[in-house]
């Protein structure tokens, strides 16, 4: 076999060994997003009465302790830098923290309602409450892990959509 094939076929290993370990950390990146935003795992991080429901009173106490963490000037508006500094120091996956501008950016689009490049916590407690509301499907004021799990089909590839009747 000449040598340039022989520095052909070890090049070709190679690459095959890097992708397969890029691949299989790929993989878990995406497994360790999965358990994170699990129905159960958001309830356990939100439900702070032990009754496994989710009031709107709790996301919003959770929320204000994120944004008051986050809001490092405080001067009760996040930027998106404050944003992107809070996703990187906290205990994200690092898919998350890879991201974190992405994320910023969504939050702004979605949450950021007169344009004015910062979020405050009354536009916040507005998409809560949004949210809330898609969420409690049997409108009884409190989101319970199952109507979590009937709202994951809108959350993006890799969540089963369910029909809605």
């Amino acid at each position: 076999m000449e040598k340039r094939t022989k520095i052909a076929l070890a090049g070709t290993a190679v690459l095959v060994a890097l992708s397969g370990i890029a691949f299989a950390q790929n993989v878990d990146e995406r497994k360790q997003m999965k358990r994170f935003f699990s129905p159960e795992k958001l309830m356990q991080r939100v439900d702070t009465n032990g009754d496994l429901s989710a009031s709107r009173e709790e996301v919003s106490a959770l929320a204000q302790g994120y944004f008051a963490e986050a809001d490092a000037d405080k001067d009760a508006k996040l930027t998106k830098a404050e944003i992107v500094t809070a996703i990187e120091a906290s205990e994200v996956p690092e898919r998350m923290k890879k991201r974190s501008g992405r994320i910023a950016d969504r939050i702004f689009r979605q949450g950021d309602v007169n344009e004015d490049g910062s979020l405050t916590m009354i536009e916040l407690e507005n998409r809560i409450a949004k949210f809330h509301a898609l969420a409690d499907w049997n409108d009884d004021n409190s989101v319970e892990v199952a109507e979590l799990q009937r709202l994951r089909g809108s959350f993006g590839r890799g969540w089963r959509k369910e029909k809605r009747n």
